[in-house]
């Protein structure tokens, strides 16, 4: 992964690219003299000196790219931990607007929420009215049928009564007078 951080970020490495680019170019000059020396000298001796050389060219090199590495890696370190505070104060500094109902992505909610509470509130309301409504009008339908079922019992009772009391004066009646069996001879009219 590349990352383009500027050098003035990450000073360290700004001396290691420049160091590196100095000996990449005292090894250009060096494989130059190397190589001229070679052609000028063909001794073993100097051969194996060179590559001694290169050997602890690569060594240094290799210690200066692990520590360039490591310079990087303690480098990424606090550029994660400095993102890492930076959204942490960001989600901080959110919550904060929530709690003090500010915050835009709260508020929408919070406005449709409220509007869908008095939507049900009325809805509530008018509902129960109408079973308040509705009771009111099975108490009085209830109370209007036990007067009619009350007036028609006790004219039933008064018609039973009336008939019970019209038979037996007639049945006394007709055993005292034997002679007129007529209901008027004893005064009664059926009513």
């Amino acid at each position: 992964v590349c990352m383009n951080i500027p050098d003035h970020c990450m000073p360290g490495v700004k001396h290691s690219r420049d160091d590196s680019e100095n000996e990449d170019a005292e090894q250009d000059s060096d494989t130059d003299r190397s190589t001229e020396d070679d052609f000028a000298s063909s001794d073993g001796s100097e051969s194996e000196e060179s590559s001694e050389l290169d050997e602890q060219e690569c060594d240094d090199r290799r210690v200066i790219y692990s520590t360039d590495v490591l310079d990087l890696e303690r480098q990424f370190a606090l550029l994660r931990e400095q993102l890492y505070k930076e959204r942490l104060s960001q989600v901080e500094q959110r919550l904060c607007t929530v709690r003090s109902e500010e915050a835009n992505e709260y508020l929408t909610p919070l406005d449709q929420l409220n509007e869908a509470y008095s939507v049900r509130l009325e809805v509530a309301e008018i509902t129960k009215k109408l079973k308040i409504k509705n009771i009111r009008n099975k108490y009085e339908a209830e109370v209007l049928a036990a007067q009619q079922n009350y007036e028609r019992t006790r004219r039933c009772c008064w018609c039973a009564v009336s008939a019970r009391i019209y038979n037996r004066r007639y049945t006394v009646c007709r055993k005292t007078d034997t002679t007129s069996p007529s209901p008027t001879v004893c005064g009664l009219k059926k009513t």
